[in-house]
């Protein structure tokens, strides 16, 4: 009878060297794989939101004059306002199926942050003659932090900015039950880019 003497049931090392090789190599290729995916899906929505940021800058006219930050909006009066430190913030919810089955991207609020405002009104409707000096500065973040789920500095403005089957859009945004008051910009106002002249002597 042959004797099992040295003999082991456990495979040589030659076998055991090879296998745990490939193991690593397939773990590190699915890694790598899992990561390019992460890496291009954060990609796409961080592009969306550049994008976005990008054309609410653009609707506002957003305007920089020696050194100070001015929009300006038109209603039945012209509104100009200076902003200290501002900052568009995007507040966004992930497309829900029946969205993307209709073509939605990316939806987002716009937010227009400030560490403080004031604003001017070369043709005051409530007198009907031209105010003459900027009302006082006053931190935007007090008026309707509430309303809009923390953000800092909202009450300036608020737009909805969508991308739809590749086509952009930007409108003013108000939520439901929203308090006129909250807003530094009057509802239905349009923009132009403020100039020298818009200012007050």
């Amino acid at each position: 009878m042959k004797s099992l003497e040295g003999v082991s049931s456990y495979p040589s090392h030659k076998t055991v060297k090879p296998f745990i090789r490939n193991f690593a190599i397939t773990a590190a290729a699915g890694a790598l794989t899992t990561l390019f995916l992460l890496v291009t899906l954060r990609g796409c929505r961080f592009g969306d939101e550049a994008e976005a940021v990008k054309r609410a800058k653009e609707h506002w006219k957003i305007t920089d004059i020696g050194g100070s930050t001015y929009l300006c909006a038109i209603t039945t009066e012209k509104t100009v306002v200076e902003l200290r430190n501002f900052e568009i913030r995007m507040g966004l919810g992930p497309p829900s199926e029946v969205d993307k089955l209709n073509g939605v991207e990316y939806d987002g609020i716009a937010n227009l942050c400030a560490a403080a405002c004031r604003r001017y009104s070369p043709q005051s409707q409530s007198s009907g003659q031209p105010d003459k000096n900027w009302s006082d500065w006053s931190p935007p973040s007090g008026f309707n932090r509430q309303n809009t789920g923390g953000f800092p500095g909202a009450g300036v403005d608020q737009l909805r900015v969508r991308k739809v089957r590749g086509e952009w859009t930007v409108a003013q945004w108000r939520g439901r039950g929203y308090d006129k008051s909250l807003y530094y910009v009057p509802e239905n106002a349009t923009f132009k880019q403020v100039e020298a002249s818009d200012l007050p002597k």
